[in-house]
């Protein structure tokens, strides 16, 4: 597994932090995954990966909602 995931040259998902990686555009129907990401948003530990997001990625202290899809998160993981 790979120790970490890069998001852009200054951020990075490290594999250890990651708590659960969600289908976001199926995640997004469950009121408690919206919740969660008003609440991250509104206390300022949401980072967005641009619009259209595919994947819930939720970390020990962060959360991503990221373009790639959770398969590609997942693949990025995998790699070695």
């Amino acid at each position: 597994m790979a120790p970490w995931i890069p998001l852009d040259a200054e951020n990075v998902i490290y594999a250890g932090d990651i708590v659960a990686i969600i289908d976001w555009t199926q995640g997004k129907a469950s009121r408690a995954n919206r919740e969660l990401v008003g609440y991250a948003r509104a206390h300022g530990f949401l980072t967005e990966d641009g619009s259209e997001p595919r994947s819930l990625v939720i970390t020990k202290d962060r959360v991503f909602l990221l373009r790639a899809s959770q398969e590609s998160v997942r693949k990025k993981l995998d790699r070695t």
